[in-house]
C-alpha cells in the first residue's frame, strides 16, 4: 500500500510539473527572473558537397569570429550565468560542493618511465595540479604552481599536458597564464628538477611524442599569422600521425589543409 501510495503521488507531482510548464512554455525560465534570452543571429548558408551528399552549415561564418560573433557569445555567457544564478539555493550549494571537493587531495595522470612515477597531484585545499615525481631518491615536484605564481606577481597559471621521455630522464610540460590555455613548452630534467629547454610558445596543443631514444621531441607549434588562407597546404611527417594532428588545426581555422595519408615512410 505504502508503495502504491508513493506511486501516486510521484504521478501527481509529475503531472503539476507538466502543467507549470506547459503554462510557461513561451517563457520557461520567467518564473525564475532570468533575463530575455538574446537573439539569435542570422544564418548564412554555405552548401559544399561530400561524396556526393549535400551538406548546408548555415553557421559557417562563426568560424571568423567577427566582433559581432564575439559579442553575441559574450551575450550569450551573460545571458547563462544569469539564469544559473537564478536560481534558488544553487549558490550555497556550490559552496558546499566546493568546500568537500577542496578538503581532499586528488592525483591525475599517473605514468611510469625509467624506474620513476610520474603524476599531477591537488592537495587538499589547493586550487592547483602541480606536477610530481617519485624515484629511489624520493618524491618531488618538478613543477610547483604556487612558487611560478609567487614569482609571476601572483598571476595564476596552470598545466596544459606532461609527457614524460620513454627511459623516465625528462619531462615535457606545457604551461599557460590566466586560464588562457595558449601554452609554452619547457623540457625539465626529472633527477633535479631543472629546466634544460624552453620555453617555446605558441604550443598549445602540446607535445605529440618523443623518439625512442628519448633524445628529441616532437610537437605542434602554431605558425598561423604567417599562412595565406588562399593557398592549399599538404602537411606531412613520417608517419602521418602529427600531420594529421596539424591538418586537423589547420582546417578548423579555415585553411584549405590536406595530410600525406601514411606519411613519408609509407612512401618508402
Amino acid at each position: 500500500m505504502k508503495s502504491a501510495a508513493l506511486l501516486a503521488g510521484a504521478a501527481c507531482a509529475f503531472a503539476a510539473c507538466s502543467f507549470a510548464i506547459a503554462a510557461t512554455a513561451t517563457d520557461a525560465l520567467g518564473p525564475l527572473g532570468a533575463p530575455a534570452q538574446p537573439a539569435p543571429l542570422a544564418a548564412k548558408p554555405v552548401t559544399e558537397t561530400f561524396f556526393g551528399t549535400k551538406v548546408t552549415d548555415d553557421y559557417r561564418y562563426f568560424e571568423a569570429l567577427s566582433p559581432e560573433t564575439l559579442d553575441w557569445m559574450k551575450a550569450q555567457g551573460a545571458y547563462t550565468r544569469s539564469v544559473l544564478d537564478s536560481i534558488p539555493g544553487r549558490a550555497a550549494l556550490g559552496r558546499r560542493v566546493g568546500a568537500f571537493t577542496g578538503s581532499f587531495g586528488f592525483i591525475k595522470n599517473y605514468a611510469e618511465y625509467g624506474g620513476r612515477a610520474f603524476y599531477q597531484e591537488r592537495a587538499p585545499g589547493a586550487d592547483n595540479y602541480d606536477l610530481v615525481v617519485r624515484d629511489a631518491k624520493g618524491t618531488r615536484k618538478i613543477i610547483d604552481i604556487a612558487k611560478i605564481m609567487a614569482a609571476n606577481g601572483g598571476k595564476p597559471y596552470a598545466i596544459n599536458y606532461a609527457l614524460v621521455a620513454p627511459d623516465g630522464s625528462k619531462v615535457a610540460v606545457g604551461l599557460s597564464e590566466g586560464g588562457s590555455e595558449d601554452a609554452a613548452i619547457s623540457v625539465y630534467d626529472a633527477a633535479s628538477g631543472a629546466k634544460i629547454a624552453g620555453p617555446i610558445d605558441r604550443a598549445q596543443f602540446g607535445a605529440t611524442s618523443w623518439s625512442l631514444d628519448s633524445k628529441s621531441l616532437y610537437f605542434i607549434r602554431l605558425k598561423l599569422k604567417a599562412l595565406n588562407k588562399d593557398t592549399k597546404y599538404v602537411v606531412y611527417c613520417d608517419t602521418g600521425r602529427r600531420s594529421s594532428a596539424a591538418a586537423y588545426i589547420l582546417s578548423e581555422r579555415g585553411y584549405d589543409a590536406y595530410v600525406l595519408t601514411g606519411g613519408l615512410s609509407s612512401r618508402g
